[in-house]
Parts: C-alpha cells; structure tokens; sequence
C-alpha cells in the first residue's frame, strides 16, 4: 500500500483500500518476488486471493474488539 502512495494506517484503511488491495492481487503473477521461483505467467487462483481477503475481517474486527479503531 505504501509504494502505491495509500494510507497505511489501520485507522485511515477504508472500502477504497481494501478494493485497490483486491484489484492488486487479481493484477499480481504467482510467484512475483518469491526469494526461490521464477515468476509464473498465471496470476494468482481465486482461492488465494480470497484467503488474502479472509484474513483481513478477523484483523479488522479483533482492531475494534481492542479499541484500536472505531
């Protein structure tokens, strides 16, 4: 999210975000920066990316269980 100038604050991630963060991972080659594979021409499965997506709501909600944010 940084290198794409969006906020990186869990106080200031938004709808907006969180739709730029999904449209990344549709857009992203498997193995794009992995340390020992070559890139792959094929993107990364929907299953992927949906565990990406799961993950963020227990994170989100555990943020507002701390009072972290509202």
């Amino acid at each position: 999210m940084a290198s794409q100038g969006a906020p990186t604050g869990v106080d200031r991630v938004g709808p907006q975000e969180l739709r730029a963060f999904t449209l990344y991972l549709m857009e992203k080659r498997c193995f794009s920066g992995h340390r020992f594979t070559r890139p792959q021409e094929r993107g990364l499965s929907g299953h992927t990316i949906n565990c990406y997506l799961r993950s963020i709501r227990p994170f989100f909600s555990w943020l507002v269980s701390e009072r972290i944010i509202p």
